[in-house]
């Protein structure tokens, strides 16, 4: 995963100066990282922010304060940092690459924090970096005056785009690429309900309704309704932790009839993410080698059938869910202190939920 070092190095990319933080602060932030306790850094965060009337410095200065809480493990204070941030950048002009340049790195940021904490606005964030970091990429008047950033956006796109695919969410976006859900209105209704709650960390709620609608989907008489019910049940009971029923609902996916190529395969690499995070890593890689498997099956296809576009899309995404798996267990064979320049994070608590029967 990119790490938070990596991304905040991003920040001034486009900048002449390797940062905006004046040189006679500069050390004052270093001192963040030399601190032991959290009282410490918010002193010395509140003093140093008193140097400056800058608000892109303030900015700045509060990403490094961030990264510093992390270092302290206090990673809600480092959450509030990069808010602020972030909240400043969005509000200048989403037109000047620079300012899209600043929010995008402060998002990525921003879902890497969320990551540690296990909140479910992690995609969120950082499918909002890509997707500022992609307008950038095709600005034309940034490529002329900047033009190693052509270079620069397209390797960093390509990173951003690899952890994107090991989070469900952006994998569950693949399902409908090709041809309409099949999904009712009602059921749709049903789904924008429950990501409310998931949002909202209203895991009772959440589990009360999943229960209902997997009861619904037990009684639907088309096969492809069910079967996609049933994989947003399963992405829903991931989101909020429940791995065991989230493999549970994925299988039911799998086993309903008939069998479609591109949705086993997408199904069966959400598996594997479940899998991954329920600690039964090579259960979840051989998911992942049987997805990318389907996936190529299905790139001969749809090259047997004249279908360029699709062609294409599948030409483009393998290489990556190639690079994921092949990124994953490297990490996972990897010490973590060789992986993350900050300490792990502490197990989160997750309360006590009524799960459906």
């Amino acid at each position: 995963m990119i790490s938070l070092t990596t991304a905040l190095s991003w920040l001034n990319v486009l900048s002449t100066n390797t940062t905006a933080i004046r040189k006679e602060n500069q050390p004052f932030v270093a001192q963040f990282f030399d601190v032991s306790q959290p009282k410490q850094l918010t002193n010395l965060l509140r003093n140093t922010l008193s140097f400056t009337d800058s608000p892109f410095e303030k900015a700045e200065i509060r990403l490094n304060a961030a990264a510093a809480n992390c270092e302290l493990q206090c990673y809600e204070e480092a959450s509030v940092l990069i808010r602020e941030a972030l909240d400043f950048y969005k509000k200048q002009d989403p037109n000047i690459a620079e300012h899209r340049h600043y929010c995008a790195t402060a998002q990525w940021a921003q879902g890497i924090i969320e990551k540690w904490l296990r909140n479910p606005t992690v995609y969120q964030s950082w499918f909002s970096a890509y997707q500022n970091f992609e307008k950038n990429a095709a600005d034309p008047n940034l490529i002329r005056k900047l033009p190693f950033t052509k270079e620069w956006y397209a390797k960093t796109l390509e990173s951003m785009e690899i952890d994107l695919i090991s989070t469900a969410e952006y994998i569950y976006t693949w399902l409908d690429y090709f041809t309409p859900n099949h999904l009712s209105q009602a059921i749709h209704d049903w789904r924008i309900r429950i990501t409310s709650l998931i949002i909202c960390k209203d895991y009772q709620q959440v589990f009360k309704l999943l229960g209902k609608l997997a009861g619904i989907a037990e009684n639907k008489q088309e096969a492809e309704e069910k079967e996609e019910i049933y994989i947003f049940c399963g992405l829903a009971s991931y989101l909020v932790s429940n791995y065991d029923r989230a493999l549970k609902y994925y299988q039911k996916g799998l086993s309903s009839l008939p069998s479609r190529q591109h949705h086993d395969a997408i199904t069966r690499w959400l598996k594997g993410i479940a899998l991954w995070e329920y600690n039964q890593q090579h259960l979840a890689v051989a998911e992942w080698e049987k997805s990318i498997e389907y996936f190529e099956e299905e790139k001969e296809i749809v090259n047997r059938n004249n279908n360029q576009e699709a062609h294409q899309w599948y030409k483009d995404k393998i290489p990556l869910l190639k690079k994921a798996l092949e990124r994953n267990v490297k990490e996972f064979i990897t010490p973590a202190t060789r992986l993350n320049p900050f300490k792990k994070p502490p197990h989160i608590i997750i309360p006590t939920i009524v799960q459906d029967t």
